[in-house]
């Protein structure tokens, strides 16, 4: 009986392993990429150094490849786009000479040797020459430093204008002439796409420069502005239709980015306002006459007097504590002018959380 119940369980496995159902994964479906109604033959970006792939503060060649411009054209790639064109720099250094001096920095890296990050640059000379102008046309047309109406600015590739601040030397090293501008040279691809990304050097400069610019706000005129100034909102928004409009005037389509808030940039932000440690004796010295003290009371005699109203008294007073979380001394323009009272009131007064400390100022 035991030999029969063993054989009819054996049987019974048997047929349990034949009839299991055999699943078949049938191959997915080819992915069809399209294009829409946009023709991603002949993709062009416009713009600063967002678009070139600037970062780690310079302009280096795996920073222009990793470029948003050049991802996106890799994706257009499986829809019918074309080969998309780079400027690239000479070597990943990122800095760059002209007549045997350099003149562009070499990148920076986060160096962790003292126990916490900071910023150091990377050690060599650079073998980018900007004088060894590139051939050809480029698709990449993002040109570190610029501003909405410099890719109007005929000359703004000149190699000759570089040492006198009157030319671009990212643009200067590609350009096709030395009287072209930088749609000009977009448009010799015959751009069927593009983006465009331009407008936040407008104010960035003025804003890394500590507010040391001009707002030029009335002022119609690019060629009068510094560096460092802010560009007319006008001049701003007529640089762009400009642009948009030759761009699009052979039926091309594009993608026009907003300008981001620059001040939210870690430039800005990853210094606090109140980063000073002290110890009870060295407040104690920085709050004295030999300190600040003396300009203490002289702020407090001036309000006295009426010269300044008491909230810029409370404003300007400047006491330090012991133990962690003490503001920074700052020079604020908006303070009324002491100066020909007591030279030593200078415009100073403690930051605030409302003020940006940019990040050059974690070294002081």
């Amino acid at each position: 009986m035991k030999k029969y119940f063993a054989l009819l369980t054996g049987v019974l496995f048997l047929y349990s392993c034949t009839e299991d159902a055999v699943v078949v994964t049938p191959d997915p479906e080819p992915i069809v990429y399209t294009s829409g109604t946009a023709n991603f033959s002949t993709y062009v970006a416009l713009g600063n150094s967002l678009t070139a792939g600037y970062s780690d503060g310079a302009l280096f060649a795996d920073g222009q490849l990793a470029s948003f411009p050049n991802q996106i054209a890799g994706r257009m790639a499986l829809a019918g786009g074309g080969a998309f064109d780079i400027p690239l720099m000479a070597d990943n250094l990122g800095g760059a000479t002209l007549g045997g001096q350099q003149i562009l920095g070499n990148r920076m890296y986060l160096d962790f040797s003292s126990g916490s990050p900071a910023p150091k640059t990377v050690f060599g000379p650079p073998a980018t020459d900007i004088a060894k102008k590139l051939s050809g046309k480029f698709n990449n047309m993002g040109v570190p430093g610029a501003k909405s109406y410099h890719l109007l600015a005929p000359g703004y590739g000149n190699v000759a204008g570089v040492p006198v601040g009157l030319a671009n030397p990212y643009f200067a090293r590609f350009a096709s002439s030395a009287s072209t501008t930088v749609l000009a040279d977009a448009m010799a691809k015959q751009p069927t796409f593009f983006t465009l990304m331009i407008g936040n050097n407008d104010v960035l400069g003025y804003a890394t420069a500590g507010g040391a610019g001009v707002n030029q706000t009335g002022n119609l005129n690019p060629a009068t502005y510094g560096g460092s100034d802010i560009s007319d909102p006008n001049v701003v928004v007529g640089a762009i239709q400009a642009i948009v409009q030759t761009l699009t005037q052979g039926g091309a389509k594009g993608v026009i980015a907003n300008v981001p808030n620059v001040l939210g940039a870690p430039y800005f932000t990853t210094v606090p306002h109140n980063p000073i440690p002290l110890d009870a004796a060295t407040a104690t010295m920085l709050n004295s006459a030999a300190a600040f003290g003396a300009y203490n009371a002289g702020i407090a005699q001036l309000a006295s007097l009426g010269i300044i109203s008491a909230a810029e008294k409370t404003k300007r007073t400047i006491t330090f504590a012991a133990g962690a979380g003490n503001a920074v001394v700052i020079l604020d323009e908006s303070l009324t002018d002491l100066s020909g009272f007591n030279p030593a009131l200078t415009k100073m007064r403690q930051a605030t959380a409302a003020d940006k400390i940019v990040l050059t100022a974690q070294s002081v």
